[in-house]
């Protein structure tokens, strides 16, 4: 979506919180198609995120509410739960979910890291100028160690345990 305020994606971040969301430890493919949001990260009619004012610590913020939100709403579940986000920086959104399921068993095909703080994802948001879009003057050759694939590479995923293990 174009010409998105980011007031607007400010808020829809903390609104997950809130979001009916499905618990169901026996179904995670039913949970990860139910839970996961994804908003697209905000950009001016002409698909510039740089020129729309997205600060690192308001995403901060934004997630670290959507958190504790989260965290009293759950804190009597009898079951081990997560939430998380990340930047989907192919699709140049901001993905959340909920899963049954630790912070290192997430539903993601490929390696992710996660970490407690939500700076690296909020980093990440903040620094894609052109969301969903990579203009050919940005590509570069990936170089990989001898032990290591580009796509090894972890991104970030801001994890919210909950519940109880």
């Amino acid at each position: 979506m174009r010409g998105r305020e980011v007031s607007g994606f400010l808020a829809e971040i903390s609104s997950f919180a809130a979001v009916d969301l499905l618990v169901a430890p026996e179904d995670r493919e039913r949970e990860m198609e139910r839970n996961t949001f994804w908003i697209p990260i905000p950009c001016d009619e002409d698909g510039h995120a740089d020129d729309t004012g997205i600060d690192t610590e308001d995403v901060r913020a934004a997630l670290t509410e959507m958190a504790a939100v989260l965290r009293l709403r759950f804190a009597s579940a009898r079951s081990l739960l997560t939430g998380y986000a990340w930047c989907d920086e192919q699709a140049g959104q901001l993905r959340m979910s909920m899963c049954s399921a630790a912070p290192d068993a997430l539903p993601f095909g490929g390696p992710y890291r996660p970490d407690t703080d939500p700076t690296a994802v909020s980093a990440a948001i903040a620094a894609d100028s052109h969301p969903g879009l990579i203009s050919w003057a940005d590509l570069r050759p990936v170089e990989a160690t001898p032990d290591e694939e580009p796509a090894d590479r972890p991104f970030p995923v801001y994890v919210v345990p909950l519940g109880c293990p």
